[in-house]
Formats: C-alpha cells, structure tokens, sequence
C-alpha cells in the first residue's frame, strides 16, 4: 500500500480498487461532492475537510492539497466562472493558490500527469510552526490505468530531453542523451532506457529526486524564511517565463472569452483556464 493511503471510511466506491487505484480521480470525487455542502460557517471548510484528508493521506497534506496528487490538486478549478472568495475570521488562512480560498464548487484535473516543477513548504497548516524544508515530490510510479491508457508520447519525451539538454532542468542527464541527436533517434533512447510508459521515472530522473538531489540550495534563504513566517506559504522551483495578461475582449464583434498569456515576442503562450480567474476581476 502506497505511503501516502489509508482506505477511506467512505461508501465502497470510494475505495481503491487494488492496482486500478486512480488516486486522483478519487481526490476529484471527494473534493466534487465536498465542496457542494453548505456550511453554517464557511470557516469551517478546512478544518471540516482535515479530518477527512487524514483517513486517505495521514498528515500527508496541506491546505486541502494531499501530496501525493499535488501536482492534480493544485490544478483547481470553480465550477462556475463568477465566484465569491473566502474571507478567513481571525486565526483562519486560506491561502489564494488552494481551493479553500473560493465559495461554491470546485473540480480538479483528474487526468494522470507530471510536473515540470518542483514544490515544497516549510510550515504545516495545522500549527504554522517552522518546519525543516520538505519537498513535495512527485508521484512515485505509474498507475494500472496509466500503463494502460496514459503512456508518454514520443514526441513529448524528446521536447523534455530537449529541454533537459539546455539544462532546464536540475537532475544529471544520462550519458547517452548528451551526445547530438536527430529528433527519431532521442524518442528511441528515451523509449530504451524508460519504456513506453515511464514518464514518472523520465520526470524523478530530470528533476533528480530519483537521485536525493538536495533542493535546500535552490531555494534561497529569504524565501524560505518568508514561507515559514507567512501561514499558507509554498514554494515553487521552476523555469520561468514573463507574460503579459489580455483579459476577455470583443474582436470584430465576435465576444473570445479567454484569459490570454502573451510572451515578449507577442504571440500567444497559453490561455487561462476557465474557473481558475473569476470573472468578477474588474480588468
């Protein structure tokens, strides 16, 4: 049984069905059906959901986000595009970066995936007290559905190669990637040395967790001490890249209601999401 797991004291459909355990699918469905409830006091949403998260995950969360689907959980999104904030009563946090910090209903992205990023925190969020640095990694194997369904596309693991090659990333590329490599032959090393679907041992590799890469050094000391000292604080070690924000507008008549991201250059990057920026944001 995977460290992070406890079977839930919920109905039968709610339990892990053996190796066909989708932990992300089931985080979505708890959060789903959680986040409908009304609450005579809306304060009490984390500390109602705590006891919940610990019968699944043990102390192994953090605002509403267990560890082991992080990456899937910080993904939230309202269910609807306008929506109200939470605001905390004294001694409440809810940090703007989790669920707990909207009203109404949420949904997370329930799909198997893997970071480019590497989380980490350094206070819990029971006591706010000073805790050692504690990286938040990745899911540490492939699922039954994932071997399955969900396998690495070629083309996407000679892009992370690539990136990895231009040194995006922090872990120690594996010698027969250095030499230069036509696009076909990369894919085929990859698929030799991780196998079709081995994209979570691709991602530990790259970011070198696979490897006890000490991450205390890439987080500088002030950032640190400002985790500890703010309650809800978290920290992200990452590329990173300046983007310019286009909210909705009316182009020849025709309404685009997407949030677009523009790089220097002026092309588009990526768009908001829909229910991760409410609607009520005067622009």
């Amino acid at each position: 049984m995977d460290r992070y797991h406890r079977i839930p004291l919920f109905g039968a459909h709610m339990d892990p069905p053996g190796e066909e355990y989708w932990p992300s699918q089931t985080f979505s469905d708890l959060l789903e059906g959680y986040t409908k409830r009304a609450f005579s006091h809306e304060s009490d949403i984390l500390r109602a959901i705590s006891g919940i998260l610990n019968s699944f995950y043990e102390s192994h969360h953090y605002f509403g986000l267990p560890f082991s689907v992080f990456d899937n959980a910080i993904l939230w999104n309202a269910a609807d595009t306008t929506y109200s904030t939470r605001n905390p009563t004294s001694g409440d946090v809810f940090p703007s970066w989790s669920w707990v910090s909207v009203k109404g209903g949420i949904t997370t992205y329930n799909l198997p995936l893997q970071t480019l990023a590497v989380w980490a925190v350094a206070s819990t969020d029971s006591d706010f007290l000073p805790q050692p640095l504690k990286v938040i990694a990745p899911w540490e194997r492939p699922l039954a559905n994932e071997r399955q369904y969900y396998k690495l596309m070629p083309n996407h693991s000679a892009l992370l190669i690539l990136a990895w090659k231009e040194g995006c990333f922090s872990g120690k590329l594996p010698e027969e990637l250095k030499p230069a490599a036509n696009w076909s032959k990369i894919e085929r090393l990859a698929q030799k040395r991780w196998g079709a679907n081995g994209q979570h041992r691709m991602i530990q590799d790259a970011l070198g967790l696979g490897q006890n890469l000490d991450y205390n050094d890439k987080f500088s000391p002030e950032h640190i001490s400002l985790s500890c000292s703010s309650p809800g604080g978290i920290m992200m070690y990452t590329q990173s890249v300046r983007v310019r924000v286009v909210p909705p507008q009316n182009l020849s008549g025709r309404f685009d209601e997407h949030i677009k991201l523009y790089a220097e250059a002026g092309e588009v990057v990526a768009c908001v999401s829909d229910g991760s920026v409410s609607f009520q944001v005067q622009w």
